[in-house]
Order: C-alpha cells, then structure tokens, then sequence
C-alpha cells in the first residue's frame, strides 16, 4: 500500500521528462495520471486520519519525530522544482489555442489571436 503512490507520480514524471524534449503525450494519460495522484492523495489522507485514531499519534508528528536530512532535502527539491515548473509555466504557456485543426498564437498589444503553423505550436514561435 506504501507504494502505491509510486505509480501515478512515476506516470507524471516520465510525462514531465518527454515534455521536455518536446514530445507531447495524449491529453487523456495526463488527466488520468493526474486524477490517480489525487485519488491516492485522498486514500493517504484516510490512512492517516485512520492512523491518529486508533494510535492517538498524529502521522505528522510520527514522521517528523523520524525525519532525517536526506528525505527533508528530497522534499524541499521537489517543492521548489513544482514551483519553478509552476512558474516557467505560466510565463511561457497560455498563449496559444488550437481549433479546428488549425493553431493560433496570442498577439500582445492587440490580444487577438492569430493563425501559426503546427511546428510554431509544437517549438514556439
């Protein structure tokens, strides 16, 4: 049960690295990736509350009294990697939309869109 996590956060890395190199995988594996991860969340979230009933110890506290450096400094880069991909995110997508097979980019000053060809799309303009 412990590892059960491991799936859908492995399915949203290996999506995270193709992306990089500019493979984009279908829509559907993300949303279903993304959905396990939370599905597990909340399975988690019941364990845990589960746990502090039965043992009267909060998880947290348990895990902190046994946390060592190596899993806090794993941690803390995971954080500030999901902040930094948040953030590059933002700044760089939300420009452009796809409709009717054909691929558009915002114009700046205007804010209209207009029409870009699919490898514009896919490397940026």
């Amino acid at each position: 049960m412990k590892y059960l996590m491991l799936i859908p956060i492995l399915g949203l890395v290996s999506i995270q690295a193709v992306t990089w190199f500019g493979v984009l995988p279908p829509t559907y594996i993300s949303v279903c990736m993304s959905i396990g991860c939370v599905f597990v969340f909340l399975i988690g979230l019941f364990s845990a509350k589960s746990y502090e009933n039965r043992s009267g110890v909060s998880l947290g506290e348990k895990i902190l009294e046994n946390l060592s450096i190596k899993p806090f400094l794993v941690g803390f880069v995971l954080v500030v990697y999901f902040f930094f991909n948040f953030f590059y995110s933002s700044s760089v997508g939300g420009n452009t939309k796809v409709e009717g097979g054909k691929y558009f980019a915002l114009q700046e000053p205007s804010k209209e869109y207009y029409e870009i060809t699919e490898a514009e799309y896919r490397n940026g303009p």
